[in-house]
């Protein structure tokens, strides 16, 4: 009997370290997966604000684009990317 409790133990032993490896295995793709779909809609914002950018160029309403941002934005360090400076090279032209 003493064979039989060995045998019991040693498979529950076995089966215990191939569901560590799954269980790694899981977690692995769903971080790879959720890495991607973050990767994606970083990529779909980065779009969409270049659009927005561009039309606010050509309509010549980009300080109001920076404003609206400003209000938006509330860390700081956010903030500071819509503050004019000198080597901003998107900045509106003087229309004189």
């Amino acid at each position: 009997m003493s064979k039989t409790l060995k045998s019991v133990d040693a498979e529950l032993q076995k089966l215990k370290s191939q569901q560590a490896k799954l269980n790694k295995r899981i977690n692995e793709i769903e971080s790879k997966r959720k890495a991607k779909a973050q990767k994606r809609e970083l990529a779909r914002k980065a779009l969409v604000g270049g659009y927005y950018l561009e039309l606010a160029k050509r309509d010549g309403k980009l300080d109001e684009l920076h404003q609206q941002m400003l209000g938006y934005l509330k860390r700081e360090k956010d903030r500071a990317l819509f503050l004019p400076t000198e080597e901003d090279e998107y900045a509106e032209a003087d229309p004189a």
